[in-house]
């Protein structure tokens, strides 16, 4: 009989185990993961992000436009990606997220063939410098890299190659017997802890193949605008919590 009325009291303790254990499931899965994804998607759709990111587009067309004035390039395509990310912030400790938001990024990989082939590279980045396009960019002096069981340490291998660029851009050709490779560029930004891909639009202009380009003239040089380590082509970052607490306070 106690035996009976122990089994009796102890499913009940295991039911009220798991309920609570699936609620705590919850609540950590919320702070982590925050807001849904529909609710972050309505906030990055807001007046101020659209503007943005046209100001964004424009200032890649103007970077395009110019480049395509410079004697022996010819614009290609310009292929455009705009992605919308979930961002996870953390305070002092890791396993505490402070803050959940949105950002919204705009890359773009612009196509220009050289009309001398790889010889008429040097001629045409020259060009590009004397009228504002960009510059060559200094080699940093202090280079370093990651040796295991050494940290980090100078770098002691063979100069990089020289980059040529400007604020949130880079430019890339090809070399002789180096020529760049034509696969996709903008490739959507990869999920990860505290991150989610929310949305992610690619367009072109105008949408010709490039391969055409290297058949005429032999030669490709590249424009990358906001990739991976710029800044520059982020358009809009907001705090979904920030926000919130704004518009409580203001009700």
């Amino acid at each position: 009989m106690t035996r009976m009325l122990g089994r009796l009291v102890a499913v009940p303790v295991r039911a009220v185990g798991v309920v609570l254990t699936v609620g705590l499931l919850g609540l950590w899965r919320s702070h982590l993961v925050g807001p849904p994804k529909r609710r972050m998607r309505r906030l990055a759709e807001v007046p101020e992000a659209r503007a943005g990111r046209d100001a964004v587009e424009r200032e890649v067309l103007d970077l395009v436009g110019r480049l395509a004035e410079v004697e022996g390039l010819e614009h290609v395509r310009t292929d455009f990606a705009d992605s919308v990310t979930r961002f996870l912030g953390y305070g002092s400790s890791f396993n505490s997220p402070t803050t959940h938001g949105v950002e919204r990024r705009l890359r773009a990989v612009a196509r220009f063939a050289v009309r001398d082939g790889t010889a008429g590279v040097a001629g045409a980045l020259e060009r590009a410098r004397a009228a504002g396009v960009g510059d060559w960019l200094p080699v940093p002096p202090d280079r370093r890299v990651y040796r295991p069981g050494l940290g980090y340490v100078p770098d002691d291998g063979p100069e990089p190659e020289p980059e040529f660029g400007g604020p949130g851009f880079r430019l890339d050709w090809d070399r002789p017997g180096a020529p760049l490779p034509l696969r996709a560029e903008l490739r959507a930004p990869r999920r990860g802890i505290g991150t989610a891909r929310l949305g992610h639009r690619r367009w072109s202009a105008p949408p010709s193949p490039p391969k055409p380009a290297r058949a005429r003239h032999g030669a490709l040089l590249l424009l990358r605008f906001g990739g991976p380590g710029f800044d520059r082509g982020r358009y809009f970052r907001v705090d979904y919590r920030e926000r919130r607490g704004r518009r409580e306070r203001r009700g």
